[in-house]
Formats: C-alpha cells, structure tokens, sequence
C-alpha cells in the first residue's frame, strides 16, 4: 500500500500539472481522480496477495472504469460533433467529382458536351 500511495502522488501531481495547461479542466478534480484510482488499484492488488477474494472488486473497478471511458467518449462525441460533421461534408464534396468521373468512366456525358 505504501507504493500505491507514493505511485498515487506521484501520478497524482503529474496529472495535476498536465489539466493545469488545457483550459476547462480543474487541476484538482483530476489529480485527485488519479490518486483515488491508483489507490484503490493497490487496494485491490494487496487483497490479492493475502489470499482474499477479490473478483468483486475486480468486477467493480472495470465497471466503474467502463463508465468513465463511456462518459469521456460521449463527451468527446459531443464536443467535437460540429467540427466533424464540417470535416466530413468537407471530405464529402472534394469526393464528389472523383466519383462522378469514375462512374462515367472517365468520359464526359453527351449532354455536357
């Protein structure tokens, strides 16, 4: 336990400092997401040395994990929903003569000549 809170604070104040640099976060709020979850990790690896059982916390830390991962996605989803859709139509109209000349086989139709 005593490396997990060492590796914690450590991990801690290394994600303290990197939220600090990218505006909107709170600096605090993450390092101390960190520190928790790192501790709780050694928690749960010092459980597993003394023989306990442990598949509960196992199971609750991937469920808890795949929340996080969820709610960060959907948050990056929905961040970043305009800027993609620009970036696809963007995409979409540099393709669209690309595929009209190959569905035409290269040759301009009777009618546009």
């Amino acid at each position: 336990m005593l490396v997990a809170h060492v590796a914690g604070s450590f991990l801690a104040g290394m994600a303290r400092v990197a939220a600090s640099k990218v505006a909107g976060l709170n600096a605090a709020v993450v390092g101390r997401a960190v520190r928790y979850a790192v501790l709780f990790v050694g928690a749960v690896m010092a459980l597993e040395k003394l023989y306990l059982t442990t598949t509960f916390l196992i199971a609750v830390f991937v469920i808890v994990f795949a929340a996080v991962m969820l709610a960060a996605a959907i948050a990056f989803g929905h961040a970043f929903a305009e800027p993609a859709k620009a970036l696809v139509e963007k995409w979409l109209n540099s393709k669209k003569g690309e595929v009209g000349a190959r569905t035409r086989g290269g040759k301009k139709d009777k009618k546009e000549s």
